[in-house]
């Protein structure tokens, strides 16, 4: 795989459509390599908000121990619940993360390197709020610094083992079918703080739906079977 850096974080924007408005069962999941989170400032991995009233979901990286969280609100009251890895330091290696709400099981659950690292409950009378929020990957209003690629959402609760194989394969899982709302992958990388020239595929059932600083083209999967994606790195 190739990577590309980019001067800052330059978000990419999903919208608020239909298929991020996702209420009942859930999976984000992305690899990043974090740097180490420098103030407060929540940096966003996968989000829809920031967990405030009004926002549905976000995978995020916390600042004080570099733990990665992942919350969901289910009110416009900005009720919420919240879990924590159960490592800390989780920045300055590759590491894959991946967020689960069941909401059959009544559990959000996050996972680390294929492996379930922490789980909280939640009531399956619950729904996650739809919200207006936009969805993105790697910033949200609160950038992240690092590596992101391979960033999926599911409308589904994937089970640990379809996670462990998507951490074991390096990219190569079987995990595609039609619950994959998303999956980005950059064909050329960034050019300083521009995707001006760029490709973004969406590897997904949806394409053509994204917008991000700089004039970007948007293909379908160019490939009969999905490749590893190309890795796609953000800095401060």
């Amino acid at each position: 795989m190739a990577a590309y850096s980019a001067s800052r974080s330059i978000a990419l924007n999903f919208g608020a459509l239909a298929q991020y408005k996702i209420t009942a069962n859930l999976t984000v999941c992305c690899w990043a390599n974090l740097i180490s989170a420098p103030d407060l400032n929540y940096p966003c991995l996968i989000s829809r908000g920031i967990l405030n009233a009004g926002d549905s979901y976000c995978l995020y990286q916390y600042p004080v121990t570099n733990t990665v969280n992942f919350g969901v609100c289910w009110d416009t009251l900005g009720n919420r619940v919240i879990v924590q890895s159960a490592v800390g330091n989780l920045h300055g290696a590759l590491h894959h993360f991946a967020g689960v709400r069941n909401k059959t099981a009544g559990t959000l659950q996050i996972y680390v390197d294929g492996q379930l690292s922490a789980s909280a409950g939640m009531s399956s009378s619950y729904n996650i709020l739809a919200g207006t929020q936009p969805l993105y990957i790697g910033n949200n209003g609160r950038p992240m610094g690092g590596l992101n690629y391979d960033s999926r959402v599911y409308n589904r609760a994937l089970s640990a083992a379809e996670i462990a194989d998507i951490y074991a394969s390096k990219g190569r899982d079987s995990v595609l079918d039609s619950s994959m709302v998303l999956r980005t992958c950059i064909l050329n990388g960034y050019t300083g703080d521009s995707l001006t020239g760029q490709t973004v595929y969406d590897h997904s059932t949806y394409k053509n739906h994204i917008t991000a600083s700089g004039t970007i083209a948007v293909g379908a999967d160019p490939y009969s079977t999905v490749k590893p994606p190309v890795q796609l790195v953000l800095t401060r």
